[in-house]
C-alpha cells in the first residue's frame, strides 16, 4: 500500500478546511437547503462545529513563522506552547514554515476581554517584510448571528509582535 504525504508547509490547512465546511453546513441546514444539496450525505455525518469565538492567522511568505497569542479573561494566554486553557481555549499545531494557518477556538467564551496579538519570529523575507491577516468570528458557525472582522498587518522584523485588538464578551 502506498501513502501519500503533501507538502509540511501546509499542514493543518485540512482542519481549517473542516472548520469551514462545517460552517457551511450549518447555514445550509439553517436555510433549509439541506435536501437539495446533500440527498445522499448520511445527517449522522454532518456535525455542528460552532463557536463563541474562532481567530485565524495566514500570512503570505514561505518559511516563516507567525505565531497568534489570546490573552484571556483570566490572564491566561494561549499560545503556541500552552495551546490548552482552562476556560477551553485551544491553539491549532504551530506552523514554523509555509503559509499558516493557526487557529485558536473557544467554544463557550466567559465574559471579559480577549487581547489579540500576533508575533513574527523568524522569516526568511527581511527585506520585504510579511503580510499578517487576521480573521476573528464571534458566534461562529451560527446563522443570523455570526460576526467577522478582519485586519491586515504588514511585519518586517523577528520577534515584532503587533496587537491586533480585543474581542469583549458581556
Amino acid at each position: 500500500q502506498r501513502r501519500v504525504r503533501g507538502d509540511s508547509r501546509f499542514s493543518q490547512v485540512e482542519v481549517i478546511t473542516l472548520t469551514e465546511i462545517t460552517r457551511l453546513t450549518n447555514y445550509i441546514e439553517f436555510y433549509g437547503l439541506h435536501h437539495r444539496l446533500f440527498p445522499k450525505i448520511e445527517k449522522r455525518l454532518i456535525s455542528s462545529l460552532d463557536v463563541d469565538l474562532r481567530i485565524v492567522l495566514v500570512w503570505d511568505t514561505d518559511m516563516t513563522n507567525v505565531e497568534l497569542h489570546v490573552t484571556e479573561p483570566t490572564g491566561e494566554t494561549c499560545q503556541t506552547f500552552h495551546n490548552k486553557t482552562k476556560i477551553g481555549g485551544l491553539l491549532s499545531k504551530d506552523c514554523s514554515t509555509g503559509y499558516g494557518p493557526v487557529e485558536y477556538v473557544l467554544k463557550r467564551a466567559v465574559s471579559g476581554i480577549y487581547n489579540v496579538k500576533v508575533v513574527l519570529y523568524s522569516s526568511m523575507q527581511k527585506f520585504t517584510g510579511t503580510t499578517v491577516f487576521v480573521r476573528i468570528f464571534t458566534d461562529f458557525g451560527r446563522p443570523g448571528k455570526e460576526r467577522e472582522y478582519s485586519t491586515t498587518l504588514r511585519m518586517h522584523k523577528d520577534r515584532e509582535e503587533s496587537s491586533v485588538g480585543t474581542v469583549t464578551f458581556y
